[in-house]
């Protein structure tokens, strides 16, 4: 402390009625290189009021920090996020899915198995020709939606209160479109279910065949979607329930990165419609996932929960360009997990488990649009160990030919880097068919395009 700075805190120090003596001290600025001289006395003083600032400032600290923790208990949010690596409470995500009803991204197809029927009464049918048969709508094996079906004149009749009555059923009657085809289709159809104490309803479009006479197939257009939000990105999800009032692998989820909105002129492709899964790993962290039912504003929705575990990891190194999206998937007793990679890069991280299938999703390209395959392959993830396999470009047209008969058949095959098959799909109709020509040693004697079927 400078010969200043101590008149200034003497001259500052209290006072007393004393001697004059006592009360002015004065002090002459010391010489360079020359130390001044103190007595014990200003150096007591000068510790003192060092401490007391010491003990000011130590105060004001404390203060600010203690409403400092005040403030962020008020401002956190209701659920606490910890860090799982610390080997604390594991991270919990909940998120709400609202219902959908006939606009969702996709369908789920169930097959109707052929189910006698006995009505109590019946109506005056227009025709002859009627099948009697019903959809399981419920838990238990004998919740069904019953109906009677005019398959000559396309009338279709529900019991939808269920007491085997088709004359007192409100909405009960339906003409479809293709009267006289042998494939009819008849939409919008409401069934209504109690789910864990909640109402549910989903709309369907049933689809019946004359000459496969009691089966047919159900198509499910109700859901329930939304978005979740977690470190890794944004996703949008849709699941439909296959009426059975259970989340589980028989049901179907699509899940969308929501900053990438999907095209809705490929949706013909269902590029990623999967089973519903328990394990999701999602930005390179795995989550055990929950679905529950509950009421939100008077309508049922459905909770998602994701709580991050401490599953091991592996890394995989894919040989291979231009994946959009990667999907790996796999079963192992009563779990079912998926791990998703958005525009993934040629090393990954995964957890480390065997998965069975993989679907593979490529950029879209002006000449062929966009591409989707599947493949059932074992890819096993061992921790601490790196996998590695081929996928996506660079791709291989090939053209196999066959005889039948007088002609020649020929088909074409697009391989991908790991030998994966890329179908040709019905793309937009801007998207240009592969072409081939025929030589005969250096003549062209033929040229034609590659139709999908």
């Amino acid at each position: 402390m400078s010969n200043r700075r101590r008149e200034y805190h003497r001259a500052s120090l209290p006072t007393g009625p004393s001697t004059a003596s006592s009360a002015m001290i004065v002090r002459t600025p010391a010489r360079r290189n020359e130390l001044p001289a103190f007595s014990l006395r200003e150096l007591f003083l000068d510790f003192s009021f060092f401490m007391t600032e010491f003990t000011s400032m130590r105060r004001s600290v404390l203060t600010s920090l203690s409403v400092f923790l005040f403030a962020t208990a008020i401002l956190a949010p209701s659920q606490a996020v910890t860090d799982t690596a610390s080997g604390s409470t594991p991270e919990k995500h909940v998120f709400r899915l609202d219902a959908v009803d006939g606009r969702p991204l996709f369908s789920h197809d169930i097959p109707i198995e052929g189910t006698d029927v006995r009505f109590r009464k019946e109506p005056k049918y227009e025709g002859t020709d009627i099948v009697r048969s019903a959809i399981r709508a419920g838990r238990s094996k004998d919740e069904y939606l019953c109906f009677a079906w005019d398959s000559r004149n396309g009338v279709l009749y529900l019991d939808h209160n269920r007491n085997l009555d088709l004359t007192d059923d409100v909405d009960g009657f339906r003409r479809s479109p293709h009267k006289g085809k042998s494939y009819q289709l008849f939409r919008n159809i409401y069934i209504e279910s109690m789910v864990s104490g909640y109402p549910v309803r989903y709309n369907i479009t049933l689809g019946l065949n004359r000459h496969e006479r009691k089966t047919g197939f159900c198509q499910i257009c109700s859901g329930w979607e939304g978005e979740i939000r977690l470190s890794g990105g944004v996703w949008h999800i849709t699941i439909i329930d296959n009426m059975d009032g259970i989340i589980d692998g028989e049901d179907v989820i699509r899940i969308d990165d929501a900053t990438e909105p999907f095209d809705m002129k490929y949706r013909h492709l269902n590029p990623d419609i999967i089973p519903v899964p328990n394990r999701l790993s999602l930005g390179d962290r795995e989550y055990e996932v929950s679905y529950t039912f509950d009421t939100e504003n008077g309508k049922t929705c459905l909770t998602v929960t994701l709580t991050s575990t401490d599953t091991p990891s592996g890394t995989v190194v894919v040989s291979g360009y231009g994946i959009k999206r990667l999907v790996l998937s796999g079963q192992c007793d009563a779990e079912r997990y998926v791990a998703l990679y958005e525009k993934p890069g040629a090393i990954l991280s995964a957890p480390a488990r065997i998965y069975q299938r993989q679907k593979i999703v490529l950029f879209e390209s002006g000449d062929i649009g966009m591409l989707r395959t599947e493949r059932d392959m074992e890819v096993c993830v061992s921790e601490n160990v790196t996998t590695a396999f081929a996928l996506g470009c660079p791709l291989k047209n090939i053209a196999v030919v066959t005889r039948n008969g007088s002609y020649l058949m020929f088909n074409y095959r697009l391989l991908g880097a790991g030998g994966e098959i890329y179908p040709q799909h019905a793309n937009p109709v801007s998207v240009s068919p592969p072409k081939f020509r025929i030589f005969c040693g250096e003549r062209e004697i033929g040229t034609g395009i590659f139709r999908p079927g």
